[in-house]
This record gives structure tokens, sequence and C-alpha cells, in this order.
């Protein structure tokens, strides 16, 4: 028993520790003036990948959970972003 609430507080710890370093800023120093467009019908998995390829955020995968949690897939729209 003692075992299976280790390895259980273990594994909230790590998953917690995991989802705050991936949902910290990158650094504000290191992006600047980065031309951002999401296109009409671009998937939420399209938009972390570009996300991560133009340096904005850290995890593609972190994003994606954010975007499920907070229900933000509705208002997510395409157009150009700076």
């Amino acid at each position: 028993m003692r075992r299976l609430l280790a390895l259980s507080l273990t594994v909230i710890i790590v998953v917690t520790a995991w989802w705050f370093v991936n949902l910290t800023p990158v650094a504000p120093d290191k992006v600047t003036g980065v031309e951002f467009v999401i296109t009409k019908r671009q998937s939420i998995d399209q938009i972390g990948e570009s996300l991560i390829k133009s340096g904005l955020i850290r995890s593609p995968l972190a994003f994606k959970i954010a975007v499920y949690l907070l229900r933000l897939s509705p208002k997510i729209q395409a157009g150009y972003f700076f």
C-alpha cells in the first residue's frame, strides 16, 4: 500500500513539474517581432507544431492539453498575429 502511495505521489509530482515547466513563457527577449499565421481549418495539432517551430511555446502537447482543458478550441480564430 505504501509503495502505491509513493508511486502515485511521484507520478503527480513529475506530471505537475512537467506541466509548469512547459507552460512557462518562452524568454521574451528571444522572441521579438514574430509573425504567426493560423489558417482556416488548421487543427490544434498543426497550430501547436507551428507555434513550437516559431519558438513561441515550449511544448505542442502542453498547448494541446491546455486548449482542451480550458475549452479554447472554438475561440481560436484564423488570422495573422504579430
